[in-house]
């Protein structure tokens, strides 16, 4: 009989630990999600804070701030001497029948022209520059100095011109006097709100300053990526650079290395996507990133 029910008790046990089991994991997995559930709310109300804040400081800003409205107008590029016009028009919070505001921009003062409670002037600027006024207001004399951000162009170039913004991934290596380059193309493009697009763009390829190579990209290319597998012969010392040229509607070219290797070198320059440079037609240089 004892030996009858020592079978029974052993199953008995194992399926009581099974249970025990199921039920340790039901619980751990309860007590994931419960940490999962807070860790969101408490990554949602940090979020909710910071809002808030920045909101605060938003409200603060205005209610301190000596002006009510202001904003830019950009205008059509001058392709001569690359200058566009830029509008500007502010409205103080007080105004009376004394009140005079100008613009100071690199040391200009410019006086601004009045309509009703606005003033506004047009100033032409470089479209290789950074444009942020200093807005003199003059009341009988009394004169007040402030800034807005609402009339500050961080990048005229940005505002004007379009943008590629290129990536290339893949692998590399070089034996025997051979480079190998095995890489996939990618780039996105931001258009420009004065409409100038790219029209054309190229995969160049150099060494040592002599074009070997210059292929046109379709203009789909980007969608999925553009294949690039290139062997090149590349003797200790001799530098391959790969660029992509982008040439807009006015002409000028926007050149990118998204490669460059050096033959021998212990330690090789990665490329710098964002070292964008801008040739006019004629090939002299515009502008080059910092």
């Amino acid at each position: 009989m004892k030996k009858n029910i020592l079978p029974l008790i052993i199953v008995v046990l194992v399926v009581a630990q099974f249970v025990s089991i199921m039920k340790i994991s039901s619980l751990q997995q309860q007590v994931d999600n419960a940490r999962a559930e807070i860790s969101t709310q408490d990554d949602n109300t940090r979020s909710e804070i910071n809002e808030i804040y920045a909101n605060v400081d938003e409200m603060l800003k205005k209610e301190a701030s000596l002006i009510e409205t202001a904003s830019i107008k950009v205008g059509d590029l001058d392709t001569e001497n690359f200058t566009a016009p830029i509008t500007f028009a502010i409205t103080p919070k007080e105004v009376s029948a004394n009140t005079a505001v100008s613009l100071e921009i690199d040391g200009q003062l410019n006086p601004m022209t009045r309509n009703g409670t606005t003033f506004s002037t047009t100033v032409s600027r470089g479209i290789f520059g950074k444009v942020s006024p200093m807005i003199v207001i003059d009341e009988s004399g009394v004169k007040k100095t402030t800034q807005d951000d609402r009339i500050v162009v961080e990048s005229m170039k940005d505002l004007i011109l379009p943008i590629l913004s290129p990536q290339f991934i893949g692998e590399t290596s070089y034996s025997r006097d051979t480079y190998q380059c095995k890489k996939t193309l990618y780039a996105d493009v931001k258009n420009a709100e004065s409409g100038i697009a790219f029209t054309d763009m190229r995969f160049v390829i150099k060494v040592d300053k002599k074009v070997i190579s210059n292929e046109v990209i379709p203009s789909d290319a980007f969608s999925g990526g553009w294949q690039v597998d290139k062997s090149i012969q590349l003797k200790k010392g001799q530098t391959c650079i790969m660029m992509v040229i982008a040439t807009d509607s006015i002409g000028l070219e926007h050149r990118y290395t998204v490669e460059y290797w050096r033959a021998g070198a212990d330690d090789q320059r990665g490329p710098r996507f964002d070292e964008e440079q801008i040739y006019a037609a004629d090939g002299k240089l515009l502008w080059k990133a910092e």
